[in-house]
């Protein structure tokens, strides 16, 4: 009788550390950073000749090719999670087309876990944040200090 408890009492924990594991794997795919599915942010086809990046008092501007690239390249991978929030912005990103336009995202914290919020002012897009954060220092828009 013994051995019959210890086997259903260890079929019951593995039961109940299996649901835990599903549910916590939902949450992390439901929940954080960038949204597995929804309509992807759509940019300006036209070449990028500059982009403005205010972030929480700092201000910087690139203008080289790779880099604009490279930052509109991590932006196309946020998928639209909302309307538009409601939460401080951290930041604004404007981008200087070659054509002389120019578009402007509001940058603020997403309802998703440590998932960044980009606005364009109608929908609410959101991307990782430690994704994007590493786009903007690898070319030079924000230093370690932020």
């Amino acid at each position: 009788m013994s051995r019959k408890t210890n086997l259903a009492d260890m079929r019951k924990a593995l039961i109940i550390l299996s649901v835990v594991v599903a549910l916590g794997i939902a949450w992390i795919v439901l929940f954080t950073g960038t949204p597995l599915w929804g309509p992807k942010l759509k940019l300006q086809q036209t070449d990028v000749k500059s982009i403005d990046l205010w972030w929480v008092g700092t201000n910087r501007t690139i203008s080289d090719s790779n880099q604009c690239a490279s930052v509109v390249e991590t932006m196309q991978k946020a998928a639209r999670y909302s309307q538009v929030g409601a939460t401080p912005l951290f930041g604004t990103l404007t981008f200087h087309y070659a054509d002389g336009t120019t578009n402007q995202f509001f940058l603020a914290q997403s309802g998703r876990f440590s998932a960044l919020e980009i606005s364009d002012g109608k929908a609410g897009y959101a991307i990782s944040m430690d994704e994007m954060l590493r786009a903007f220092k690898s070319v030079g828009l924000l230093g370690n200090e932020n």
